[in-house]
């Protein structure tokens, strides 16, 4: 079983100083650079099941790519694993790639109403973000689900 990476343990990954991240953040840029930084950890750290996709981008800014899916009953290895057991099977998702140099980082938003029972019409984040080593990826994509 894989280990759970704690909170922690990201931000001692991410020991790039926030400067960069708060540089970035304050000229409106969304380089991948400025996810680096441990400001960055510390405010998606921050993000919950049952926040909106607006809430989330206004933390978060936007997204370095999404990937929509539905969660399958045997889902391929990658970072969609983290959904089993959350939402039911047949549920769409979408999910949002942010990426943080040595670290990345998937948030996964469903229909609202999949966790937080509001929030209807409006996508919701159904679990806590997930982060994995870039050096996991292949060809650009997280090879390894991240812990549960």
């Amino acid at each position: 079983m894989a280990a759970r990476l704690r909170p922690s343990a990201a931000t001692i990954v991410l020991s790039i100083t926030s400067a960069i991240a708060l540089g970035a953040s304050s000229t409106g840029c969304a380089n991948n650079h400025a996810r680096s930084g441990g400001e960055f950890t510390r405010t998606i750290d921050k993000i919950r099941p049952g926040m909106t996709q607006a809430q989330v981008r206004a933390a978060l800014g936007s997204p370095d790519r999404v990937t929509k899916g539905v969660v399958e009953w045997n889902p391929p290895p990658g970072p969609s694993v983290a959904l089993m057991g959350v939402v039911r099977v047949g549920t769409p998702y979408e999910d949002w790639f942010y990426n943080g140099g040595d670290t990345h980082y998937h948030v996964f938003f469903g229909p609202g109403g999949s966790v937080s029972g509001s929030n209807a019409g409006q996508w919701e984040v159904l679990t806590t973000p997930r982060a994995s080593p870039a050096s996991a990826a292949v060809a650009g994509v997280d090879a390894v689900p991240p812990a549960r």
